[in-house]
């Protein structure tokens, strides 16, 4: 679960490693495969492929613990998130952590972002 304000990680390798949370799109809280919107705190001065400093991006794995359908739990040791660009496509070459099954069902939007990824949970 994502508010407002929010502190979050970058999972990717666009440049910025963390970010904090301004919006959520059309929900007041964010779950997993949600899009938010972004503001960077704190970012690699060696890369300088980001020049705004608000962004899109996509949630990826959460603190809180998510309950399936199978009827598990699971939950990651930080909020972590992928940057888009406007055109909400993956501005990274790799990802860092893993992705969830949830964000699967969103196949047609997020299948670059899968296929970067290093597994699936």
């Amino acid at each position: 679960m994502i508010f407002k304000n929010s502190r979050l990680f970058v999972a990717d390798n666009s440049g910025p490693k963390k970010a904090k949370c301004l919006d959520i799109k059309k929900k007041k809280i964010g779950y997993l495969a949600d899009i938010l919107i972004v503001a960077i705190k704190k970012k690699l001065k060696k890369k300088k492929k980001i020049k705004k400093n608000i962004l899109n991006s996509i949630f990826i794995t959460s603190k809180k613990k998510t309950k399936r359908f199978d009827g598990t739990f699971i939950n990651f040791k930080k909020n972590k998130i992928a940057m888009l660009d406007e055109k909400f496509i993956f501005l990274g070459t790799n990802l860092k952590s893993l992705i969830c099954k949830e964000i699967k069902k969103n196949k047609k939007k997020n299948l670059k972002l899968i296929s970067y990824s290093r597994g699936n949970i």
